[in-house]
């Protein structure tokens, strides 16, 4: 498996601006001085046996008490993808797990204390059209800003984290739903965002245990409604 050309890729990627959180400069630079590494980006890759581009991601991220920042992926109907690779660091809130799929559903969230942004994006390996090369194209799904969530899920109340989501509004004050498909996966990102020194993956897996997970009953969503 090799990778493609990572410059020449985003200046053929449609909406790039958009396939991750926009955050300002001294948001990155206060994930940098604590030690939080978080990958939203997708690279192309080539498959030499199946001939095939794909795409590779990496699931990341984690919190301290004061913010956070994490992104997973899963496929199109919202799903897990089991892991080529888990990942191993000498530091925590970093890289977790390698995803490789034709196409991932990115979902970021960046958080400051109980203040949550969200950005669900569809990503696609896409062949190059009249001999031009294959590329990557990134299309927001779901835009959550300044959603709130009022438990401490890094604290007092991360019995609950992976089982929540925060809830998000419109400039208007309508709610702003998350897509349904999507709720499994912004909640066990909502855990990676608030999991103080992060040191393994919070949603993908390998695949004998994603087999294993598919028979496990949904939670109590009454206890969880009350509890927000």
């Amino acid at each position: 498996m090799s990778e493609g050309n990572n410059r020449g890729q985003n200046a053929r990627t449609k909406n790039r601006a958009d396939s991750k959180l926009m955050l300002p400069h001294s948001a990155r630079e206060k994930l940098s001085a604590a030690g939080i590494y978080c990958q939203p980006r997708v690279s192309l890759a080539h498959q030499k046996s199946p001939q095939r581009h794909v795409l590779r991601a990496v699931e990341s991220g984690g919190a301290v008490r004061e913010f956070g920042h994490y992104v997973a992926f899963c496929e199109g109907d919202g799903k897990p993808i089991p892991w080529l690779q888990p990942l191993e660091s000498i530091t925590a809130n970093g890289p977790h797990a390698v995803i490789i799929a034709p196409l991932l559903i990115g979902v970021e969230i960046f958080r400051v204390g109980h203040t949550y942004e969200l950005l669900i994006c569809r990503h696609e390996a896409r062949s190059g059209q009249n001999g031009k090369p294959p590329y990557v194209f990134s299309q927001p799904v779901f835009v959550g800003r300044q959603g709130h969530l009022s438990l401490e899920l890094w604290g007092r109340d991360k019995e609950v984290a992976g089982e929540i989501a925060p809830e998000f509004f419109t400039h208007g004050g309508e709610r702003n739903e998350i897509p349904p498909r999507f709720l499994l996966t912004v909640r066990a990102v909502t855990k990676g965002v608030t999991c103080l020194g992060c040191e393994k993956a919070i949603f993908a897996r390998a695949a004998a245990l994603l087999v294993a997970e598919a028979g496990v009953p949904a939670q109590n969503e009454t206890a969880l409604e009350a509890a927000r």
